[in-house]
């Protein structure tokens, strides 16, 4: 008698954008309260996640089609995965950006404690909760933010600086949320926005965003929008 042939389930960018569609609908059904159903969502997310982020060719395909899928362009250059994934499952308000940035850095937490991703709904239950191990884990994120700022700045000796004029473009480093940078990143190039900003005038940034006072009049709609 011959032997049935094993059908191996195919991964590839289709069958991804299905998953997260399916996702946001779920989240979209538990976002009012259900913890064990926002851990599942996230333990299925994780598990997505590092499907794709094994698999570069997917990845990228993966990206494209859920840009088109969304209406917007595929994101070029260094890609926070987990941000984009979880946006997509979250929603477009402005509400479901911020939970996308927090849940998206939960998950890296994650993956730098090696936590298998198939355990990622026993590991948030088990050690507290989201805000929990968010909260344990804010020096460790907030020591990486500031080598990441460091890195950008230029070290001049005096008689370099006196060379300086001060009509020339700088860098100049501003410290702000990442559900704030991340909605930024997603401008068209030429995108114009006005922000009220604090001086610090620190070695690792100079300014600190506090809000941002006007987005072009195509994401204004987007901000009245609210999920909670």
């Amino acid at each position: 008698m011959a032997k049935k042939k094993k059908v191996k389930s195919k991964f590839n960018a289709v069958v991804a954008v299905k998953t997260v569609e399916m996702l946001h609908e779920a989240y979209v059904e538990t976002r009012t309260g259900y913890r064990e159903g926002l851990r599942s969502i996230l333990q299925t997310t994780q598990e997505l996640i590092s499907r794709l982020l094994n698999n570069g060719k997917v990845q990228h395909r993966f990206l494209k089609k859920l840009a088109s899928v969304r209406g917007r362009r595929a994101p070029t250059g260094k890609v926070n995965l987990p941000m984009e994934v979880m946006s997509a499952v979250t929603g477009d308000s402005r509400s479901g950006r911020k939970r996308a940035s927090k849940y998206g850095v939960l998950l890296n937490i994650l993956r730098d404690k090696d936590v298998p991703s198939e355990e990622t709904a026993e590991y948030i239950k088990t050690h507290g909760g989201i805000e929990k191990i968010l909260r344990d884990n804010k020096p460790a994120l907030e020591a990486r933010a500031v080598t990441h700022s460091a890195k950008h700045i230029e070290v001049r000796s005096p008689v370099e600086t006196r060379r300086l004029r001060n009509d020339r473009e700088v860098r100049c480093t501003i410290f702000m949320r990442m559900s704030d940078r991340d909605r930024i990143l997603e401008l068209p190039a030429g995108a114009g926005l006005k922000l009220d900003v604090l001086c610090l005038g620190q070695p690792t940034a100079d300014l600190k965003l506090r809000k941002v006072v006007e987005w072009p009049s195509s994401f204004s709609s987007d901000d009245e929008e609210d999920d909670d």
